[in-house]
């Protein structure tokens, strides 16, 4: 046999050797881990979900480089979650799914940069109003299953939408709040663009609450950090004492909360959360693991169906009482960041979300 083809045999025979090893290798090799289905949602995210009461917290992932800035659960019952984002517009979270998609509007209404500041719905979840700023001009937009249009523009840049309310009892009925401190009312959904300008605040509406109840009562923080109420859904309004716990002057309100079972007005403060009995004229200090003025407290949520049990959040802890604040557990994200929104399912108390800033 020639040479040749005697070394191009041995050739051959080393190559199929090699590879014959070469799959006995990979084939006893351990299995790899399997990859977590939703790798983003641990990684890099601003929103978390628990569905067991606060004891335990998962990312959700789809949000990219959007900020949370508004978190409302859509009124119906369907578990989704509406997410206004501080300058990437709208987002929701299905239930069940750890993923949030961005609401993308064909006409551009609603631009995917859009700040969004407020949201409210009426009942039946059909009608989604969102309070948002584009091209430096606040507008409300309208938002319904196959239409969106834009029902109320501010005549000033630069001051957003600080409140959206809208009458449980009558949907045509909705009330805005504007930074500038000017209130306005429309009578039938804001179909005709005739605003009626009904109160002013002269330091402005740095925020503005409305939980629904007590029916028409509303409450405004203005840019001094002073605290109004009106039982008229804002036609007019009375300025209430300075928050103080302990005697001690609070500087920062951070978020109100009224508990409907309670039938008390909460108070989330840089110097710990409060409570009042009296709608806002005087206060208690709830006490809690951290001391009073130690760190702010940022956010409450109350439990729709038990007066005992709430959340509060400071920093990434967030602390769940079920005895009225006498005691507490407390849980953490993952991850440091600063927890700002706080909310609960209201018709499956067990489901929380988180949003944070970084």
């Amino acid at each position: 046999m020639p040479r040749i083809v005697i070394v191009f045999l041995i050739i051959i025979g080393v190559a199929l050797a090699g590879t014959l090893v070469t799959f006995i290798v990979l084939r006893n090799q351990p299995a790899a881990p399997a990859t977590d289905k939703n790798p983003l949602a641990a990684a890099d995210s601003k929103l978390f979900f628990s569905d067991d009461g606060s004891a335990s917290w998962k990312g959700i992932a789809g949000l990219g480089d959007a900020v949370p800035r508004v978190l409302v659960f859509k009124s119906g019952g369907s578990g989704q979650l509406y997410i206004g984002t501080e300058r990437s517009g709208l987002f929701i979270v299905r239930r069940e799914s750890q993923n949030a998609e961005h609401v993308r509007d064909p006409k551009g209404i609603l631009a995917d940069n859009t700040r969004i500041t407020a949201l409210a719905q009426n009942t039946d979840g059909t009608q989604l109003f969102i309070g948002a700023t584009q091209d430096s001009r606040a507008r409300v937009i309208k938002l319904t299953e196959d239409n969106a249009e834009e029902i109320f523009r501010a005549s000033l840049d630069r001051f957003d939408i600080t409140g959206l309310t809208v009458d449980t009892g009558d949907a045509a009925h909705i009330t805005i709040a504007v930074a500038d401190g000017t209130v306005f009312e429309a009578r039938d959904g804001g179909r005709s663009r005739t605003w009626e300008p009904i109160s002013r605040i002269g330091t402005g509406i740095a925020r503005f609450w409305d939980d629904g109840e007590p029916d028409g009562v509303v409450w405004a923080l203005d840019s001094k950090g002073s605290l109004f109420q009106s039982d008229s859904r804002g036609r007019l309004w009375k300025e209430l004492p300075r928050v103080a716990f302990d005697g001690v002057k609070v500087s920062k309100i951070h978020q109100l909360g009224f508990h409907a079972m309670r039938r008390a007005l909460f108070a989330a403060t840089n110097y710990g959360l409060g409570e009042s009995s009296d709608f806002g004229v005087s206060w208690r200090t709830i006490r809690m693991p951290i001391p009073s003025g130690g760190a702010p407290i940022m956010t409450i949520a109350t439990h729709p169906h038990f007066a005992e049990v709430f959340w509060t959040t400071s920093g990434n802890q967030i602390y769940r009482t079920d005895d009225g604040g006498i005691t507490w557990r407390q849980t953490s994200l993952s991850e440091k960041k600063d927890i700002t929104s706080l909310v609960i399912d209201p018709n499956q108390p067990k489901h929380l979300y988180a949003g944070t800033t970084q």
